[in-house]
């Protein structure tokens, strides 16, 4: 190696080094931690298991502003506007507020 590459090489060093260390020593970590549980909305998971979401939710065109449960264990009670589907008699259910209708014919 010549003496003009290694003086280029060790000038460069000399120069880089402190601005390194300093761009290093510039980074100051937050002063107040990240907000704790109880602060951010949990996310929805996408395995099968049922999970409640407060507030309404969007997917695709349908928006559900409360409940909407498309294959419950049992009937759920009859609140106005809940709909619900029957796979035993495969038919969907809607509760006029005080009884169930099927919306097949």
């Amino acid at each position: 190696m010549s003496f003009r590459v290694f003086a280029f090489v060790a000038a460069a060093l000399i120069f880089a080094l402190p601005l390194i260390a300093q761009f290093a020593s510039a980074f100051a970590p937050p002063a107040v931690a990240p907000p704790g549980e109880g602060s951010i909305i949990v996310p929805l998971r996408e395995d099968a298991a049922s999970q409640e979401k407060a507030g309404g939710i969007w997917v695709n065109a349908l928006l559900a502003e409360s409940t909407v449960r498309m294959e419950p264990l049992a009937r759920p009670a009859c609140s106005a506007g809940i709909m619900y589907f029957d796979k035993d008699e495969k038919r969907f259910y809607v509760c006029n507020g005080t009884a169930w209708r099927s919306l097949a014919p």
